[in-house]
C-alpha cells in the first residue's frame, strides 16, 4: 500500500534549522526579538478506506438463507454489491427465481424459466446443503462471482462474470468443463480459467485431427453403385429395427 504521509525532504529540515533564531547581534539589555512564527504544516493523511456492513449483518437483515456462506476477505467491496450477490444465490438456495431473475442477461433468463416450469429448480433448492461465495476476477481482470453449490455426494462451481451498468450489474455464466471443480486450487479464479483455456486447446486441436483424417481418407469403395460402402453405413441398429 502506497503511504501518502511522506517525510519532508531533507533540504527542508536544514534551512528549519537555520531559523530556530535569528543572526542579528543584539545591544547590553535590549530583548532579542521574538523568533518568527512558523506557519502550521499541512500533512498528508490517507483516505479512509470505505466502510461496509459485515456479511452476518447484512444476511440477518436481508432473511439470507443459513446455508449460505461468504468470508470477509472475498466479499464484494460495497453493502450494495454484497446484498446483490447474497440475494442472487439465496434464490438458488430457496428455489426462489425472483431473486435471481433482475441480476441474468437474456439467454440465463430463458434458461432460468425452463428449470422453475420444469420444477428442477425447486429440486435443486432441495438438494443444496450449502453455497460458498467468492467474489474475484476473470482472466483478463473483470469481476467475477463463484458459487460453489455443496451437495451431499459432490461439489459443483458456477462461475458469473459480472457486466456492470449504469442500473447495477449483470451477471453472466462462464463455461464450465465437466469435472472442473475437482481441479480448483487456492486460487480457483485463475484455476478456473487455466482450465477453461486448455479445454479449449484440446477442442481445437481435435478439430485439427479431424479435418486433417477428413483430408488424407482415402473414399470408401462402393462396388454395387448403391450409394453404400461396403462397412455397413455406421447407422441404424443390426437388426433393421
Amino acid at each position: 500500500m502506497i503511504n501518502l504521509i511522506r517525510p519532508f525532504p531533507r533540504k527542508w529540515c536544514l534551512l528549519a534549522s537555520l531559523i530556530v533564531l535569528p543572526t542579528v547581534l543584539v545591544g547590553c539589555g535590549d530583548d532579542p526579538p521574538p523568533p518568527p512564527k512558523q506557519k502550521p504544516r499541512s500533512v498528508a493523511v490517507a483516505p479512509k478506506a470505505p466502510t461496509t456492513t459485515s456479511i452476518a449483518d447484512l444476511m440477518v437483515a436481508n432473511d439470507i438463507d443459513d446455508r449460505i456462506w461468504m468470508d470477509e476477505r472475498r466479499a464484494p467491496n460495497s453493502d450494495m454489491k454484497r446484498v446483490a450477490v447474497l440475494r442472487f444465490f439465496n434464490g438458488f438456495a430457496t428455489g426462489n427465481a425472483d431473486q435471481i431473475r433482475p441480476f441474468l442477461g437474456e439467454i440465463e433468463l430463458r434458461e432460468l424459466a425452463t428449470l422453475e416450469a420444469s420444477g428442477e429448480l425447486a429440486a435443486l433448492a432441495a438438494e443444496i446443503d450449502g453455497i460458498e461465495i467468492q467474489a474475484g476476477s476473470t482472466h483478463e481482470g473483470r469481476p467475477a462471482i463463484l458459487g460453489l453449490y455443496e451437495f451431499r455426494d459432490r461439489i459443483e462451481g458456477q462461475m458469473w462474470e459480472v457486466d456492470e451498468n449504469a442500473n447495477g450489474f449483470v451477471l453472466k455464466a462462464a463455461s464450465a468443463p465437466p469435472g472442473l471443480c475437482d481441479q480448483l486450487g487456492a486460487d480457483p479464479f485463475a484455476d478456473w480459467y487455466a482450465v477453461v483455456a486448455r479445454e479449449l486447446l484440446q477442442m481445437h486441436e481435435d478439430d485439427l485431427g479431424i479435418e486433417t483424417a477428413a483430408l488424407i481418407e482415402p473414399p470408401s469403395a462402393d462396388p454395387d453403385g448403391t450409394g453404400m460402402s461396403g462397412s455397413g453405413g455406421g447407422g441404424g441398429s443390426p437388426s433393421g429395427l
